[in-house]
């Protein structure tokens, strides 16, 4: 997802970059209406792509998070067997 991000954050760079360019070559014969339009898409364009990169470290980090919480469940789970058979070897020896 990150190339994604980084691919599209390309495609931004030249859409503004030719944007500039048709700008110069066509003077003011275009609405400049038409341009700030255009640049508010790209700068919505842009914050949204940071959202992106943002919500997507946010999940690496749960996916850590998540990880670590299986391990420690893991080996709860292992601690809570190993309690039951010393148990039942405690009961065992204690009625014989």
């Amino acid at each position: 997802m990150t190339q994604h991000i980084e691919e599209e954050n390309v495609v931004l760079r030249k859409t503004h970059s030719y944007m500039e360019t048709l700008k110069s070559h066509l003077g003011e014969e275009l609405n400049e209406n038409i341009f700030s339009a255009l640049e508010d898409q790209c700068l919505q364009h842009k914050e949204t792509l940071q959202m992106l990169k943002s919500l997507e470290e946010e999940l690496v980090i749960l996916k850590e998070s998540f990880a670590q919480c299986n391990e420690e469940r893991t080996q709860l789970f292992h601690d809570l067997s190993n309690l039951r058979q010393e148990f039942c070897s405690i009961v065992n020896h204690s009625n014989a």
